[in-house]
């Protein structure tokens, strides 16, 4: 019984162990296999529809930028960045003109611009 703890805690050590690697440059070239549930079409990622598609690309595509930890992609400030060294926010919060809180009640302001 004690042995066969032995044996099993000996395993489970050297499974939870890293690999010493060689240091050097990463390999380039080859053939990458991946086996999937169902044809992923397309891998261009704008063209994406499944979710196998999804899985694979994440793999092989690295992001301009990442949604940060908060998780909030309206959050640009809290992206992180991938191969991006930055960007310009895409919408900058202006503050309400002065007359706001005079049309916050009208309805229908849209049939009011003028053109």
């Amino acid at each position: 019984m004690r042995g066969t703890i032995a044996i099993a805690l000996g395993l489970l050590v050297a499974g939870c162990t890293e690999n010493a690697r060689e240091k050097g440059p990463p390999a380039t070239g080859g053939t990458l296999v991946v086996a999937t549930t169902q044809d992923p079409g397309t891998l261009f990622p704008p063209y994406i529809l499944t979710l196998s598609a999804k899985q694979i690309t994440e793999q092989l595509y690295d992001y301009l930028a990442d949604v940060g930890t908060n998780f909030d992609a309206r959050d640009e400030k809290s992206y992180r960045a991938e191969l991006a060294k930055g960007w310009k926010p895409l919408v900058e919060r202006k503050p309400a003109p002065p007359d706001a809180d005079d049309w916050k009640d009208v309805k229908d302001k849209k049939g009011l611009i003028e053109r």
